[in-house]
Formats: structure tokens, C-alpha cells, sequence
């Protein structure tokens, strides 16, 4: 039996679970969730010659183009033109990025700390690790144990209104953590709270949650809650993970998760492929990155200390505009 048939018996309690939390690596602190019905379902894949890196571009993709990458097919990424990027090279964070300090009411066994990203080699690393300061480790209040995130964005540097927004992430393997890469507004003043247009949605772009938590671990999410309105959440589990994975799984290997957002809808992919869109909730403000490693606290109780620390290893960031 291969890892993957493998990963599928190990169902628990994951659909409870990401329920609970509302299913993303931020998504959870913003509340409850609705079923996604309007979505319009994507058709299985068919992969063209254009979805292959060009001969070159090397292991990580060709900087100038969405689709030597694995973003997005050529023809999708006609026009577009490379406006950011961050390769993490160097021994330390570059200046567009700074350690978020938000502690969400759902993950206070599991602040983040700036000692859990590191940068070397080319990627940056975001882990988990018990804390080794608080002694006892574990409390009334903790009893599963407490443990050290990790969570960086550009929120002060770099935000995009539309564009095609991509990483080359390889996640973590074990349960306990969920791995995101994801997108928070920039509200506008006198936004309208009842218009995405005007003060934006979470974008979660690509989301891990281990080798299996449930059906296939990885999701993709739109979240939005109008103000005195139902929430919007639109996504979930990606559905052809065949197709896009083989025999593998996305704590094996590094991919590219990417977001083609536009005026009209988003566009998720994962190398090159169609794995999920949506006209909801679409934003019209800018928007910037987040990446992150967080253990709530439903997740807490499924880590071990001979799996500490979980890591999760980022290539790059970049984003294409017209």
C-alpha cells in the first residue's frame, strides 16, 4: 500500500474538526461557516504542453513567468509581467516581511514566536516546537501542552489588487498543525461592510493539515462575513488530487499553490492545474501575503515530541500583475 492509499485510512476526527475551526489558517478566528453552493465546479484537469517548466527554468521555475513556474498555464498568464517576488535568500527574513503576532482565541496554548522562521539555503522554514520556557508545559489551561507557531506577512509592505499570486511550498507531514498561504485586506475607509469589493476576504490560498487528517488534508478557501450577514465561505477539500499529485503527497515534495484573482472571480491552482474557482466574495482592495504553521487547539493534542519540530519549507513568493 503507497503513502497515499495509506494517508487515506487515517480519518479520525478531521471533518469535525475543520468544521469547528472554520478551516483555515486564519479563516477560524473570523467565526462561523456557511456551505459553499454557488461555486461553479471545475472540470478535471487536462494538462497542456504550456503547463511544463520550460527546460532552464531549473527546479524552482523561471522568475519571469507565471507559467515556467507552474503557476499558471501560458496561455492563462498571457499579459501578466512579474511585479514581486522574494526568493529568501540570505540568512535572515528580507525587509517586506515581519513576524504577525496575532494570538487568536483558538490557538493560546500556541502563540507565534520569531524564533520559529528561519531562512537558509535558498527557503524560509516556519515550525512548530513545544515552548521550553513554561515550566510546567503543561496547565489547567493548556493541558494538551504549549507550543511555539510560527507566522509571517508583508502586512506593512507589500499588498495587490488582483494579479496571479503564487508559492512553492513543500508542508509538513505530521497532524497537529495546519500549513497556509494565504491573503488579508487592506479595508478602505468608508468601505461598504456588506461588499467584498470594498473591504476585502480572506484568500486562503493553498492549506495543509497534515497526511490524513481527512479526505485529501489540502484546501483552498474564500471567507467573507457581510456585515449582519450569514458568512461566505466558499471552497474546500481539493477534489482531483490524483491528477495533480500521482502517488504523492504535498509534504513529499515542493509545488506551486497558486490564486489568479480578477475583477470577476478567483482561480486556484496547484502546478499549473485548475483545482477550484469562484465568483463569490470577490475583493477589489489590496491585499497582502501570509504564510504560517499554527496549531489550534483541536490540533494540539495530536502532536507528539518525536515529531517536534513540524516544519514547513517555502521556496518562494511571487505575484504577476497586468
Amino acid at each position: 500500500m503507497n503513502r497515499r492509499k495509506r494517508a487515506r485510512l487515517w480519518t479520525a476526527v478531521g471533518m469535525a474538526a475543520l468544521t469547528a475551526l472554520a478551516a483555515c489558517g486564519g479563516g477560524g478566528d473570523s467565526g462561523d461557516s456557511g456551505d459553499d453552493k454557488a461555486a461553479r465546479p471545475t472540470p478535471t484537469p487536462v494538462v497542456q504542453p504550456s503547463d511544463v517548466p520550460t527546460a532552464g527554468a531549473g527546479e524552482g521555475g523561471d522568475a519571469d513567468s507565471p507559467f515556467t513556474s507552474g503557476a499558471t498555464p501560458k496561455s492563462v498568464a498571457e499579459g501578466y509581467a512579474l511585479a514581486w517576488a522574494d526568493e529568501f535568500l540570505g540568512e535572515a527574513l528580507g525587509p517586506d516581511w515581519a513576524v504577525r503576532r496575532v494570538i487568536a482565541p483558538n490557538r493560546a496554548c500556541s502563540p507565534p514566536d520569531e524564533g520559529q522562521t528561519t531562512v537558509s539555503g535558498g527557503f524560509v522554514r516556519l515550525a512548530v516546537t513545544r515552548d521550553p520556557a513554561k515550566v510546567p508545559n503543561v496547565t489547567k489551561a493548556c493541558p494538551d501542552g504549549q507550543y511555539l507557531n510560527a507566522m509571517i506577512g508583508t502586512d506593512n509592505t507589500k499588498s495587490f489588487t488582483y494579479g496571479i499570486f503564487a508559492a512553492r511550498i513543500k508542508f509538513h507531514a505530521e497532524q497537529g498543525a495546519h500549513g497556509s498561504f494565504w491573503m488579508q485586506p487592506h479595508p478602505k475607509g468608508g468601505a461598504d461592510p456588506t461588499d467584498a469589493k470594498d473591504t476585502g476576504v480572506e484568500i486562503d490560498v493553498s492549506e495543509y493539515f497534515g497526511e490524513g487528517f481527512d479526505k485529501s488534508s489540502l484546501t483552498s478557501f474564500i471567507h467573507f462575513r457581510p456585515l449582519g450577514q450569514k458568512q461566505i465561505r466558499s471552497g474546500g477539500y481539493v477534489k482531483n488530487m490524483d491528477e495533480v499529485f500521482g502517488d504523492e503527497l504535498p509534504s513529499d515534495d515542493y509545488h506551486v499553490y497558486s490564486v489568479q484573482w480578477t475583477p470577476q472571480e478567483y482561480i486556484f491552482r496547484i502546478d499549473g492545474k485548475e483545482t477550484f474557482r469562484t465568483s463569490q466574495a470577490v475583493s477589489g482592495v489590496p491585499q497582502y501575503f501570509i504564510l504560517s504553521l499554527l496549531s489550534s487547539d483541536y490540533e494540539i493534542p495530536k502532536i507528539t515530541d518525536d515529531v517536534l519540530p513540524l516544519t514547513m519549507s517555502v521556496d518562494w513568493v511571487r505575484a504577476w500583475q497586468k
